[in-house]
């Protein structure tokens, strides 16, 4: 659906050097800290909006910030978590 397909276009905004502004649903908020973006409440198109120029004007998020966090959803790096928890899991079992 249409949260899953955003997921990696946060992701990539970070890459891009450039804080996200999102929707507070899903995975979003997991995504986010204060060095790389916000979420504001679902379906606010004001708050999203103000947000935005907020970020604009202010720019309380640095680009070594943004790349960094994005830097942690790598996905070479979160299929090698998977596999591990996975075995984790198996062993127990």
């Amino acid at each position: 659906g249409q949260k899953e397909a955003q997921e990696p276009q946060r992701t990539d905004s970070g890459y891009s050097r450039f804080p996200v502004v999102t929707f507070n649903t899903g995975g979003s908020p997991e995504m986010l800290d204060e060095t790389c973006g916000a979420a504001v409440a679902k379906d606010d198109n004001d708050a999203m909006y103000n947000e935005i120029i907020r970020i604009c004007e202010k720019k309380p998020y640095s680009m070594e910030a943004c790349i960094k966090k994005a830097k942690g959803f790598d996905k070479n790096e979160k299929f090698g978590e998977y596999i591990r928890l996975y075995e984790v899991l198996n062993e127990q079992n």
